[in-house]
């Protein structure tokens, strides 16, 4: 907000726009200067909501029920641990049996994504129909009609594919009715797996990106050393990249390395959809993605705040969808060219990033394990009345 208020030339108007922020800046900055003085701190704070709410008679904390990110004050302090845990390689090659489970998840995500563009396919159709724009429409038009699709329809899709997907884990580890526990051996699944779910490509950008929870089940550190061990799979993310999350980027010691290994990941620039800052939908300024280089380019589907100066930001009234080499292409005003589902990027990510689930929902869904890994957790699912506890 500074970098663009500090950009009007009007010396006045930018002096009565700037005089605000820095009451705000002043207050945060007390909060920060009260460190672990409990009175202070709290004086702070109680200050700083109240100079918020003076200056934009809004309340300085959201509610529940809002249609942004609830509950969430107007600083807070995230912290970092000095404390660091070194694992050796005997926990690393333990990890092995997650390779068929993220080449599984790539073939999930890379059905999800042909389904959704196959819909959109038919609304490209009946707009560039006869009568209608013809061999191109432009990227506004194109994405408000396919809102029903991203909607309603992908949801559906989701559920189906992700069926299929459990249909076929089902093929590899057989689960016998009633049993409390199974385990399987890397080996004996990892041919079958692979037939089951050949290589796939991304449907996506963020479909590169598949982010394991690992936690390691062990009595000490040196039971560890000792590979008296279990690995236990949390969660498996889809679509995302975990680090990327703004509170692990502005905490890294090296937040500048976390841009390189994206230009690794990515060598040419992306087409991200420009997000709200904050939304109900998994979206805070929190956990949003922050690591967007200057060569990416940001493409605009409505009205948001975004730094009107920056480059590479792109009104989605100025874009086109068009066929090129038999997929459908957003593309920009200077000519780039990106695969029309990287423009429903947040969309498909927010369908898929829990979608990882090897076995159905049942009232009880033993534990598996492939080697020292397990891959699903004993589960069980109460339901009562109109509760429902699992």
């Amino acid at each position: 907000m500074r970098a663009v208020l500090e950009r009007v030339g009007d010396p006045g108007l930018r002096d009565r726009a700037l005089e605000p922020l820095e009451v705000l800046e002043r207050g945060r900055d007390r909060v920060q200067a009260a460190g672990r003085d409990a009175t202070a701190l709290c004086e702070a704070l109680a200050g700083l909501e109240e100079d918020f709410t003076r200056i934009t008679d809004t309340a300085s904390q959201r509610a529940k029920g809002t249609r942004t990110a609830p509950n969430r004050s107007l600083v807070y302090s995230d912290t970092r641990r000095s404390a660091t845990a070194r694992v050796g390689a005997g926990v690393l090659d333990a990890m092995a049996p997650l390779e068929p489970l993220m080449n599984s998840a790539a073939w999930l995500m890379s059905q999800l994504a042909a389904q959704v563009e196959h819909r959109a396919e038919e609304v490209f159709e009946e707009l560039a129909a006869p009568g209608g724009a013809g061999e191109e429409v432009d990227l506004a038009e194109f994405w408000f009609a396919c809102m029903p699709i991203l909607h309603g329809a992908a949801v559906t899709d989701a559920e189906e594919v992700l069926a299929e997907f459990q249909r076929r884990w089902a093929r590899i580890i057989s689960v016998p009715e009633d049993s409390r526990r199974v385990h399987v051996t890397h080996s004996a699944i990892a041919e079958r797996a692979a037939e089951e779910f050949p290589p796939a490509a991304p449907g996506w950008t963020a479909s590169r990106y598949i982010s394991p929870d690992v936690m390691i089940a062990a009595r000490d550190a040196g039971s560890v050393g000792d590979g008296d061990f279990e690995l236990v799979l949390g969660e498996l993310h889809l679509a995302t990249n975990t680090m990327g999350a703004s509170l692990f980027v502005s905490q890294h010691p090296r937040p500048a390395e976390l841009l390189e290994l994206t230009g690794r990941d990515f060598p040419g620039p992306r087409l991200l959809p420009l997000l709200p800052k904050e939304h109900t939908s998994r979206l805070s300024v929190r956990v949003r993605n922050v690591l967007v280089r200057p060569e990416d380019y940001y493409v605009a589907l409505r009205e948001l705040t975004a730094d009107p100066h920056r480059d590479r930001t792109v009104l989605s009234a100025d874009a086109r969808v068009t066929r090129r080499r038999g997929r459908l292409t957003a593309v920009l005003p200077d000519g780039s060219e990106f695969a029309v589902t990287d423009v429903f990027g947040h969309v498909l990510t927010t369908l898929a990033m829990d979608m990882f689930r090897l076995l159905p929902d049942a009232d009880h869904v033993p534990r598996v394990a492939v080697d020292k890994l397990v891959v699903s957790r004993e589960s069980w699912r109460f339901t009562g009345g109109d509760l429902e506890f699992a």
